[in-house]
């Protein structure tokens, strides 16, 4: 019988593509769902499903049984606060972690952020070697995850992969920038500081989530996966121009006025209790220094090194924005 992998946040961006690729390479694969009617891109034909939910620990024990490997690629980002943060991508994965090790899971593979690591120096990229300091309630809660799965996980084998900004098929959060290019031939920069940012395409992120599920060597480590360059802001509108066929106008955002748009989304936030995705937080984040980070250890560790350019990234993203016809 081939090996059973549980995939979380099946139903969102990144997980969805992780389980199609694990299925595709011959396992078994079992999603952990809230609503077993909720499968926007799954055939769940195709898939075991488990209706369950990683803040509900009652939940786990049967969505685990006869599991040999976690993918755990649910989290939130975006909330109203730093407490809900916390309660999902560190509390919940720290119990998800702690049922996996009591039900003997072979392996734990955690889906993290570069915003657990924090900022980078300018021109500086990040190594896994530097201290992190995450600068969002966002990242902050992502680090908790992490050190969770890693005391957690004492007989189970875990593995961490931090992503930065993920582009691709299925993806909502770019949408407004490529929609922006397409029909206004404008994109927006914030503050006059010139920044570097690391990307990474979906399909190479799920590939190296994919390959944590198999390795058997550099285990029990914390590895970032991304584009081996890091790219101006400009440099990534002129591949979305291109796709316009237009050549894009930069509009600049003075620092002040971002931080005041900021203040008005968590201003509003906290009037409708509902979150906001362009907060205060956000904009500190945009206004950092930078935020790239060196895939050296993923490659010299696994020889993992991604296929795609970041126009293909970039052409991925726009042809299945189109398809859908929400350009």
């Amino acid at each position: 019988m081939n090996e059973i992998v549980l995939v979380t946040g099946a139903t969102g961006f990144v997980g969805s593509h992780v389980a199609e690729r694990l299925l595709s390479s011959g396992k078994t694969v079992r999603l952990l769902v809230r609503d077993a009617q909720r499968r926007k891109w799954l055939d769940a034909n195709n898939f075991q499903i488990a209706v369950g939910d990683v803040t509900k620990s009652e939940t786990l024990p049967a969505a685990l049984h006869g599991v040999s490997c976690v993918v755990h690629c649910a989290g939130l980002t975006k909330a109203k606060s730093r407490a809900e943060y916390l309660r999902v991508n560190a509390h919940a994965t720290r119990e998800f972690a702690r049922c996996a090790e009591q039900a003997g899971i072979a392996r734990f593979v955690f889906c993290s952020s570069l915003a657990a690591a924090g900022p980078s120096a300018s021109g500086q990229p990040l190594s896994e070697l530097d201290v992190p300091k995450p600068i969002s309630s966002y990242g902050v809660s992502k680090l908790e995850g992490e050190r969770a799965v890693a005391e957690e996980c004492r007989s189970t084998r875990w593995i961490t992969i931090r992503p930065p900004a993920v582009m691709g098929p299925r993806d909502e959060q770019f949408l407004p920038l490529f929609s922006m290019a397409n029909r206004f031939g404008v994109y927006t920069s914030a503050g006059s500081a010139a920044r570097e940012y690391s990307l990474i395409g979906v399909h190479d992120l799920s590939r190296a989530l994919c390959a944590a599920v198999d390795t058997q060597s550099g285990v029990n480590e914390i590895y970032f996966a991304t584009l081996p360059t890091a790219y101006s802001w400009r440099a990534v509108a002129n591949e979305i121009g291109a796709l316009a066929g237009k050549r894009l106008r930069s509009v600049y955002i003075p620092e002040l006025a971002a931080r005041a748009v900021g203040i008005c989304g968590s201003a509003w936030m906290c009037m409708t209790n509902r979150p906001v995705l362009l907060n205060s937080e956000k904009v500190t984040e945009m206004l950092a220094s930078g935020w790239s980070c060196s895939g050296e250890k993923i490659l010299a560790t696994w020889g993992f090194e991604c296929e795609q350019s970041l126009r293909d990234v970039v052409r991925d993203a726009w042809n299945f924005y189109s398809s859908q016809g929400w350009l």
